[in-house]
C-alpha cells in the first residue's frame, strides 16, 4: 500500500508580511476609532456636567435670592448689604430671616454670592458664604451678573425707558443704589446710561447672568460664540465650551408694602 503525498506547501515570508501588515492597519483603525469615541465621550460628559452645574448655580441662586429682606417680623432690618459690579462679576450680599428669630446679624441670615476660584483650579466657581463658612454652589461658573428692575416713580410697576422697555439697572461701586442701566441694540451691544441713584428698597426683581465652563479644553468644539452676560461682551479664544444660563426672579421680600 502506497502513501500518496499532495503537494502542499506553507505561507511564504511575502505573505506572512502582507497579512500581519493588513492585520495592523486593521487594529490600528480600530484603535483611530476607539480613541475617538473616548474623547466624544469625554466631550459629552464635560458638556453635560457644565450645563448641570450651570442649571443647579441659578437654582440655588434664585431660591435664596427670593427670600431676600424675608421679614416675617417687620423689623426692617433685613435686605441686600451689598450689590456690586467690579467690572469683571457681580458681587451679591443680603439678609433675610432664614432662621425666623428676628436676627439680621445672625450668620446663618446672612448670603454671599461671588465668582471664586476655591479649588484652586484655574476655573472659577460660583462660592456662597453662609453661616461664617465658604462653600462651593457649582464648580466651573465663570461669570455672574445681576441686574435690577425698580419702581422709582410709586407707581407698583417696575420704570421703563422711551422705548417701554423694563429699565434693567445695577451698582457699579460698594453700595447698594443701583446708577447704572443696561440694554441692548439692534446689534446685540450692551448700551449703558447713568441713572439715579436708585435705592434698593425700590427693587422689584432681578436679572441674572451666569455662563459657565467646561473644566476640561475640548479641542474638537467649535467654540467661536460670543455672549452677552450684562455689560460684557466676551468673545471665547480657547478650547473650553460655554454655556449662558438666564433668569429674572421676582424680589416679593424687598419691599412687601409695594
Amino acid at each position: 500500500m502506497y502513501l500518496s503525498i499532495s503537494n502542499r506547501r506553507g505561507f511564504t515570508f511575502i505573505e506572512i508580511t502582507v497579512a500581519l501588515a493588513v492585520i495592523g492597519f486593521i487594529i490600528a483603525g480600530l484603535y483611530v476609532s476607539y480613541r475617538a469615541n473616548i474623547r466624544s465621550y469625554t466631550a459629552e460628559e464635560a458638556i453635560a456636567e457644565m450645563q448641570n452645574n450651570a442649571r443647579y448655580a441659578m437654582t440655588q441662586l434664585v431660591r435664596e435670592l427670593r427670600m431676600a429682606g424675608y421679614d416675617p417680623s417687620e423689623s426692617g432690618a433685613f435686605g441686600f448689604t451689598t450689590l456690586t459690579y467690579d467690572g469683571n462679576n457681580s458681587i451679591i450680599e443680603f439678609t433675610a430671616d432664614f432662621e425666623e428669630n428676628g436676627n439680621a446679624t445672625d450668620a446663618d441670615n446672612y448670603r454671599h454670592y461671588e465668582i471664586k476660584d476655591l479649588e484652586p483650579s484655574g476655573i472659577p466657581d460660583l462660592a456662597k458664604i453662609q453661616g461664617g463658612s465658604t462653600s462651593n454652589v457649582a464648580e466651573g461658573i465663570e461669570k455672574m451678573f445681576l441686574a435690577f428692575a425698580f419702581d422709582n416713580d410709586g407707581d407698583g410697576l417696575a420704570d421703563r425707558n422711551g422705548a417701554n422697555e423694563t429699565i434693567w439697572g445695577y451698582s457699579d461701586d460698594s453700595d447698594t443704589d443701583l446708577e447704572k442701566s443696561i440694554s441692548y441694540d439692534a446689534n446685540g451691544t450692551a448700551v449703558i446710561q447713568s441713572i439715579g441713584p436708585i435705592p434698593c428698597d425700590k427693587i422689584l426683581a432681578a436679572r441674572i447672568w451666569l455662563l459657565a465652563t467646561t473644566k476640561i479644553a475640548i479641542p474638537e468644539f467649535d467654540n467661536s460664540r460670543v455672549f452677552n452676560v450684562g455689560p460684557q461682551t466676551i468673545s471665547i479664544t480657547d478650547d473650553h465650551p460655554r454655556y449662558l444660563q438666564e433668569t429674572v426672579v421676582k424680589l416679593r421680600n424687598i419691599n412687601p408694602s409695594r
